[in-house]
């Protein structure tokens, strides 16, 4: 855990030089008195009094007998401090949703310990206004910023751009565009080889795969792991891929449909990118007369509280949103403190979390 190695008196420093540096005092103006500075910062008069002087020492104040502290350069306050002052705030920008949360969550339990406050923002407009907004908001004085942005790949020049110019900053639960841009993601490659290997172990062999569009790392990174397991698996029978526009209301159920209406031999398992498709296919399935788990499997990928609310519960993946959270604070606080970053790029490994919608396929059960 990382913590602030920073006094009371560095904090008033780091406060005063805040408003220098944001133009709220500039050169010739007067700083607060040192009652103010106890009021407003909750610190005894040594340390303001202290604070002031080693202000004064490094030549960003000076003072007048009578008179009070004073703003002596601008220049001189950002030569020495522009780049370590701090406004103790980080932001992040991510969906508000039962999923990330969790990652908020995370994250909290990590800055907190160092004396950092937390701004959450979500938006839904278009890429170049989604980044034009975390901008917006982190030139006000945030000290870093945690993102994760509007899935897509690859990245659009909208994000690449705000990347560049943002000082400090984590993507959260997508992969970095860049070795130098820090990033904390799931493998959700290696979490759909974790499904299709347990329905392998029950005995399915055709197997179908529900995904969105492949622009988005959640059907893309999915799909090739459900392709790859399939190559593992001699006896597994040729891929079915359904593809649809998942954000679109019931397209989800318009392709599935189409699949169950066709007349091919139909799948034993159905695995969805996520668990949202897998509430689309529970009422599709049920609508053409399919029971759950016994006459299909199902399984999901998020583990989020879609998958508990369900009947029957269903098995679903678990990206392990708090502790992707809390990796990506840590990053955070070691770009923001300049200290060693191992690997910029972290991955964390998800968990298969077996419920009741998967079964041994009917046609395999003993008596069937």
């Amino acid at each position: 855990m990382i913590k602030s190695v920073r006094s009371k008196t560095d904090d008033v420093e780091n406060q005063i030089c805040q408003l220098i540096l944001k133009r709220f005092l500039p050169e010739g103006a007067q700083v607060p008195s040192e009652s103010m500075i106890c009021e407003n910062y909750h610190v005894s008069r040594i340390t303001a009094r202290r604070a002031v002087a080693n202000l004064v020492s490094k030549g960003v104040l000076y003072t007048e007998h009578g008179r009070g502290s004073f703003v002596k350069s601008f220049a001189q306050t950002q030569r020495i401090y522009g780049a370590d002052v701090l406004s103790h705030t980080i932001g992040l920008f991510m969906p508000r949703d039962g999923y990330f949360m969790s990652a908020v969550y995370g994250v909290e339990d990590v800055v907190k310990n160092a004396g950092f406050r937390i701004f959450v923002s979500s938006f839904s407009g278009t890429y170049r206004e989604h980044a034009k907004e975390i901008l917006d908001y982190t030139m006000d004085g945030m000290d870093g910023t945690i993102i994760n942005t509007l899935e897509s790949s690859p990245y659009p020049s909208a994000y690449l751009e705000l990347f560049q110019k943002l000082k400090n900053v984590v993507i959260l639960n997508s992969p970095s565009p860049s070795p130098e841009i820090a990033s904390v993601s799931s493998d959700d490659v290696e979490g759909m080889v974790q499904v299709m290997r347990y329905l392998f172990s029950l005995g399915h062999r055709r197997i179908a795969f529900l995904g969105g569009e492949t622009c988005v790392a959640a059907t893309r990174d999915r799909l090739f792991g459900y392709r790859q397991a399939l190559m593992e698996c001699p006896e597994a029978a040729e891929e079915i891929v359904l593809l649809c526009k998942e954000y679109v209301p019931d397209d989800p159920c318009r392709v599935l449909g189409g699949y169950l209406e066709s007349g091919a031999e139909r799948a034993t398992a159905l695995v969805c990118a996520t668990d949202g498709l897998a509430l689309y296919a529970y009422r599709t399935l049920l609508e053409n007369g399919l029971r759950i788990p016994e006459d299909i499997s199902v399984t999901g990928y998020g583990n989020v509280d879609t998958a508990y609310k369900l009947t029957p519960l269903l098995t679903s993946v678990d990206q392990h949103p708090q502790e992707q959270g809390r990796l990506a604070g840590e990053l955070l606080l070691r770009q923001i403190f300049k200290q060693d970053i191992p690997t910029r790029c972290l991955t964390v490994t998800p968990s298969l979390h077996i419920k009741q919608s998967c079964a041994v396929p009917k046609k395999d059960k003993k008596g069937a």
